[in-house]
């Protein structure tokens, strides 16, 4: 039926027919693309979008619809972790309910009262500010995510990024985030180390009271051992770059 993943999706017809339709991101929302598939044919479906697959009969007089083999391969979407959420609330309110497209719009009102309509970023957006002003590796460092944090990384994603400033809140990088909030030293310095090696600017990190901050400064608040450690780190990627621009990095003596 009609359902929403927290992937992006490419699906593939391998043999046979199917109708593809895909809708908005709420209940109810205009078809944008109704399409036939035949083996051979794909369509990309963003995720978050809700859409549906139906097998079509072999020819009009059939009453059964024909065996279609189709491939559906996922794909890592940079905001993954905001689709999860809005994913599992419309499973709580929809799920099993086996609803016509048309029926859903009535059913919204299952739905939380703040429920937004609109996504509160573009999915497909690496480098988007959600509803708290963090972007998407923002919210890796703080989840202590590696993996997904250097899949970003080698999306693309703006290494120096800031969060939005909010009231208590000063505006802060990645880097800053991981030297001042990412409680676990050793998952801290790990990710510290992965953002310097994308080029994450250690000069001015942390803005509070009108006072920039190095990354050191901030992580020397925690205490010394820590920021020594992250200065060493800092040197280690410096010299890299270093290496890399001067054309030594990898050559023969």
């Amino acid at each position: 039926g009609w359902h929403m993943d927290a992937v992006d999706a490419i699906i593939y017809v391998l043999k046979g027919t199917k109708r593809v339709r895909v809708a908005g991101h709420y209940p109810g929302s205009k078809v944008t693309l109704d399409k036939v598939l035949n083996a051979g044919s794909l369509v990309y479906v963003p995720g978050g979008r809700f859409h549906i697959l139906h097998a079509l009969p072999t020819d009009v007089d059939a009453k059964t619809a024909q065996m279609v083999f189709v491939l559906s391969i996922g794909l890592f979407n940079p905001n993954e972790d905001l689709l999860e959420v809005r994913t599992e609330t419309y499973r709580s309110a929809f799920e099993n309910q086996n609803l016509l497209w048309s029926d859903v719009t009535g059913q919204a009102s299952a739905l939380p009262e703040n429920f937004p309509r609109k996504p509160e970023v573009i999915y497909a957006d690496k480098d988007a500010l959600d509803s708290k002003g963090l972007g998407a590796l923002h919210r890796r460092v703080l989840r202590r995510d590696s993996l997904r944090l250097t899949m970003l990384l080698h999306q693309g994603a703006e290494v120096n990024l800031r969060s939005r400033p909010e009231e208590g809140k000063p505006s802060i990088t990645p880097l800053g985030l991981a030297a001042c909030c990412v409680q676990d030293e050793e998952k801290a310095l790990l990710i510290s180390t992965k953002l310097l090696e994308f080029g994450a600017a250690a000069t001015v990190e942390f803005h509070s009271d009108g006072k920039n901050f190095s990354v050191v400064e901030v992580a020397r608040r925690r205490n010394d051992a820590f920021a020594a450690q992250l200065l060493l780190r800092l040197h280690t990627a410096t010299d890299t770059f270093d290496a890399v621009d001067d054309g030594t990095a990898g050559g023969d003596e």
